[in-house]
């Protein structure tokens, strides 16, 4: 059976699943941690899709995301000059995203979550006129309402990720209506609201990126399909 990442997987799937002698492939790489422990748990057989097939797309993507809120929004202004803060620039999304930017002319601070310290998101929060989230899932909210007190540059906000999950859009919301934040653009459908756009997932979906997430997830069938009989 394949799952996308709207797929839920708990206890209950898991027995069904296992019930009826299925395996699962994912045909998504960011798969959370605690379905595969679940699988694993019930001895389901599972094969995800690998990382890297959508990188390139997904950087991408996130400009893309900028001009499509500017096409909402029926006014841009120039990304020429403008400070981008690139949150989870050590994954290869982030790389690459970071490595466009600076072709458009922004000035670049690339914050890795796993080796810069805190201080320095917070302190670059400060004057970041662009904000783009290239994180995985969470435990907590990347940007809440700590994160958007520090905020001064009316910033855009760009989810690249399209992980809803994220943001705190009760707080997103709060800053929008006081004008403290410019908009928000999210790679992933949500509620909506003034000043932000959103899209079903398209990060992956280049035409390059889809050939090469067919050919995996095929691979990947075959796998398990020989392997279970």
């Amino acid at each position: 059976m394949v799952f996308n990442y709207k797929k839920i997987v708990n206890d209950k799937i898991a027995l069904l699943l296992k019930g009826k002698e299925l395996s699962v492939v994912f045909d998504y790489s960011g798969v959370p941690q605690n379905y595969l422990n679940i699988l694993d748990k019930h001895k389901v057989f599972w094969r995800k899709e690998k990382r890297g097939l959508s990188n390139f797309s997904a950087s991408e993507e996130g400009v893309n995301l900028v001009f499509k809120w500017f096409k909402k929004e029926k006014k841009r202004f120039e990304l020429n000059g403008k400070t981008a803060l690139v949150i989870g620039s050590e994954g290869k999304i982030g790389k690459n995203l970071c490595k466009i930017l600076k072709g458009f002319g922004c000035k670049v601070l690339d914050y890795d979550l796993v080796n810069n310290e805190r201080k320095h998101f917070e302190m670059w929060l400060d004057f970041a006129e662009l904000i783009f989230i290239c994180t995985p899932e969470l435990e907590w909210y990347l940007l809440n309402e700590n994160e958007f007190g520090l905020m001064k540059s009316n910033p855009l906000i760009v989810n690249v990720s399209g992980r809803v999950s994220l943001v705190n859009e009760k707080v997103l919301h709060k800053y929008l209506d006081k004008g403290l934040v410019k908009g928000y653009t999210c790679d992933e459908k949500s509620e909506a609201y003034k000043h932000c756009f959103f899209q079903g997932h398209q990060g992956a979906k280049s035409i390059e990126a889809l050939e090469l997430r067919t050919l995996e997830k095929q691979k990947n069938i075959k796998v398990l399909s020989t392997n279970i009989n």
